[in-house]
């Protein structure tokens, strides 16, 4: 069984979404990208056909109980649709940023970051070729986000038209190990700031800040606008916020401060 149970436009372009309950479509699905999921009935129900579906679709990366339940379920339906064609979700907007998701597309534009980080001294080379960059961000957009819900993020700026979908930086978190939060701590050369305390919640792990911004647009608060928004999203309010810079990282130190004095 295969059939279309919802469609939807997004950025002016039409998609749609299939169920299925056949390994080999489904398949195709995950090899072309397109946005499907899985019918796997709870044992004991049946399928459209009248029998019971025996197919291993484990594989598979979205699924469904039956047709109602998902049907009722847009958050879900677009969020298939979303990660399989790799299209980045927007977090908020700033007065001057768009704070999104990132995506495959921004390979070049993360390996170029980084490439002028590294020559502060304070950031490590980006190491991967821009194929290998455009597959890990494929991942990371397709499971991360939605494992996680935290993460690091693209600025584009609201101020510059022709420079839509390209990134001037990232900011975001990443989850860190007590091992390596204690490691941290004890480092002589690195400052460590807890920039905010955890509301009561689910996941009280910490996480580390983490910021990139693009040399024509540093020393302009980008940094700052973009980390005070995200502190702001509701996935960050139950971890505990840490920031560590280098003590000999004046820029860095500086808005490190201003954060956790603000937060």
């Amino acid at each position: 069984m295969r059939k279309i149970i919802y469609t939807t436009q997004i950025n002016k372009k039409e998609y749609s979404l299939y169920l299925s309950d056949e390994e080999g479509f489904l398949r195709t699905c995950l090899e072309k990208r397109i946005p499907a999921a899985a019918l796997i009935p709870n044992p004991g129900n049946i399928t459209d056909s009248g029998k019971s579906s025996n197919a291993d679709l484990g594989f598979f990366p979205w699924a469904a109980e039956d047709e109602a339940s998902l049907s009722e379920d847009f958050s879900y339906m677009n969020n298939i649709i979303y990660r399989t064609c790799g299209m980045p979700k927007t977090i908020c907007f700033t007065p001057r940023l768009l704070i999104r998701e990132l995506c495959e597309s921004d390979a070049e534009d993360i390996s170029s970051l980084f490439e002028e980080g590294a020559e502060s001294g304070f950031v490590s080379p980006w190491r991967a070729s821009p194929d290998e960059t455009a597959v890990e961000l494929r991942e990371y957009n397709r499971y991360y986000y939605d494992m996680y819900e935290y993460g690091y993020f693209g600025l584009e700026s609201r101020e510059n038209p022709e420079s839509e979908g390209h990134l001037i930086g990232i900011a975001g978190f990443s989850g860190i190990s007590d091992l390596s939060l204690s490691s941290k701590k004890k480092d002589r050369n690195t400052n460590c700031r807890i920039i905010r305390k955890s509301t009561p919640g689910p996941d009280p792990s910490p996480l580390e800040a983490g910021y990139l911004i693009s040399t024509p647009y540093r020393k302009q608060g980008y940094a700052f606008e973009a980390m005070s928004a995200l502190l702001n999203c509701s996935f960050s309010r139950c971890h505990d916020i840490y920031i560590f810079t280098d003590k000999k990282n004046a820029a860095g130190n500086s808005l490190a401060a201003k954060l956790t004095d603000n937060h």
